[in-house]
């Protein structure tokens, strides 16, 4: 996918970017008489290029269509019918394009920025941007690692599999001692996945569980303690097992490991999927937000401009 977007048709799109910003950079140029006056401009000339000249609107103009071409891209992909190009070649024109929207629109401001209306159009158009590549770069990659967590299971799938392992786990514990049976049935309920978007985002396990716990008196207290990825009921089940009276028991703890292990390869999954669907969906809630607010800001700045300037 990688390759496919950034050198399709043989990067036609980068081309036609590559064309914009030349165009736009001779635009800028002519603001000035010459290359002399040119340097004599960045190192304190009084000649400075503006968005206020012809060449400035012309910029201006440039970029807005490229803007609202770019925000465009969100009804094609659900316009599976279109005829207007595939999606694939409306993705790569927007990576390149997007690129020289951000120079454009930065020649035609001149880098003169300050507390306005003007300046909030240009830092949105860069937070869409910059996010918006955020975004390609999680549809590259995050997609094969979702493939590969899974190992080619579903969701769901995976899912049925932690339900099943739950009720055989319930099943078996309850033929164990009381305190196993204890550690195995709140290891179950007290099992966080998801959550937050924090917790989403970060992996966090916050899982816990019901174990004996010997207090300064030697005596034995049940006790939550963190359960995370699992491990403080695997070793409690691990640990039961020498100490086991009868083959039977031995047989029972034995198989709840297993099973208890088998959750945790589960669980760790569920946790990894749950993470990056997370990750993919977060750009969107900056993306398209700002897109949103740029708009606003873009129509506020043109108004301001030809009625208030």
């Amino acid at each position: 996918m990688h390759e496919s977007l950034l050198t399709y048709r043989k990067s036609r799109f980068a081309y036609i970017a590559l064309g914009a910003v030349l165009f736009s950079g001779f635009l800028f140029i002519t603001q000035v008489a010459g290359l002399q006056d040119t340097l004599l401009n960045i190192f304190g000339g009084a000649q400075v290029p503006n968005g206020g000249s012809w060449q400035g609107y012309t910029l201006g103009v440039i970029a807005l269509g490229l803007v609202i071409w770019l925000t465009a891209l969100g009804i094609r992909k659900r316009q599976y019918q279109s005829t207007l190009g595939s999606l694939q070649g409306w993705t790569s024109a927007h990576i390149y394009l997007g690129l020289a929207t951000l120079i454009i629109t930065t020649l035609h401001s001149a880098g003169q920025l300050g507390w306005n209306v003007h300046s909030l159009a240009y830092v949105l158009m860069v937070i869409v941007i910059l996010s918006g590549l955020v975004g390609v770069y999680a549809y590259m990659r995050y997609p094969r690692l979702l493939a590969s967590n899974k190992a080619g299971r579903t969701t769901d799938a995976l899912f049925a599999e932690l339900n099943e392992l739950n009720e055989r786990g319930l099943s078996i514990a309850k033929l164990c001692d009381p305190s196993v049976m204890s550690a195995v049935e709140t290891s179950i309920a007290r099992t966080a996945l998801g959550g937050s978007a924090w917790a989403q985002l970060s992996g966090q396990d916050k899982s816990r569980c019901l174990l004996p716990i010997t207090t300064n008196t030697e005596q034995s207290q049940a006790g939550l303690v963190d359960n995370k990825d699992q491990a403080a009921v695997i070793h409690f089940v691990a640990n039961a097992i020498p100490r086991a009276r009868k083959k039977t028991e031995t047989s029972h703890l034995q198989q709840l490991l297993t099973i208890t292990c088998r959750r945790q390869t589960i669980l760790r999954q569920l946790r990894k999927d749950i993470q990056l669907r997370a990750g993919l969906k977060l750009w969107l809630v900056i993306h398209i937000p700002a897109t949103v607010a740029l708009l606003i800001s873009l129509a506020i700045h043109i108004i301001a401009v030809f009625f208030f300037w």
